[in-house]
């Protein structure tokens, strides 16, 4: 009994899809989580520059040419520059991120609950039709013997007829019998067929 609960509890369709939305649940939690750590961003650009030549002149009026000079100051080819930033959410901590990781948290726990409660479900109806298949067989097997027992006793008053110790009604009236149990058991087979597809059904077999 144990077995059907549990594989009814499986395949149930609808314990499945709230399972997806228990996960999709887990998802927003896990997503509500990341927005309490702070967000770390590093850019990084290189620059080639052109070879020129940086140069400053000083003329000094009246001065000879010999006192005359160029300072020259070096140009840097490869630039590099590396920015860092972090941002820590604050305002957010106070103001939003608590409570919508309690909301999306207690949806989960909401859809978790909710799961259980239906693979609960499945598993108590699997078990109730696996009892309705087990008392349809136990109908067809009592019906099987009224049967046989009311054959017997057409067949032992057929026997007694033709020694004229009862009546032909007698032999009728146990005939009478005979087809209602024959009745019966069809009926009994009827719905043990039917308790077997339901139970199929239910256990995706």
């Amino acid at each position: 009994l144990e077995q059907v609960a549990d594989r009814a509890a499986e395949v149930d369709f609808e314990a499945k899809a709230i399972y997806a939305e228990m996960r999709a649940s887990a998802a927003r939690v896990d997503q509500a989580l990341a927005a309490y750590f702070p967000r770390l961003s590093v850019m990084a650009s290189y620059t080639r520059l052109s070879p020129v030549r940086n140069t400053i002149d000083f003329d000094i009026p009246g001065a000879p040419p010999s006192a005359q000079s160029d300072i020259e100051f070096p140009v840097i080819l490869n630039q590099y520059l590396i920015v860092g930033s972090l941002e820590v959410p604050l305002s957010d901590y106070l103001l939003r991120l608590s409570q919508a990781y309690a909301t999306v948290s207690l949806d989960r726990d909401a859809k978790r609950l909710e799961m259980r409660a239906r693979e609960a479900q499945a598993a108590a109806d699997a078990q109730a039709t696996f009892l309705n298949w087990l008392r349809a067989k136990g109908q067809v097997a009592v019906a099987e013997m009224a049967v046989d027992q009311a054959k017997a006793h057409v067949g032992t008053a057929k026997v007694t007829l033709s020694a004229g110790v009862i009546a032909r009604g007698d032999v009728l009236r146990l005939e009478a019998q005979q087809a209602q149990a024959e009745h019966l058991l069809l009926q009994a087979r009827s719905f043990e067929a039917l308790a077997a597809d339901q139970l199929r059904i239910m256990l995706r077999l």
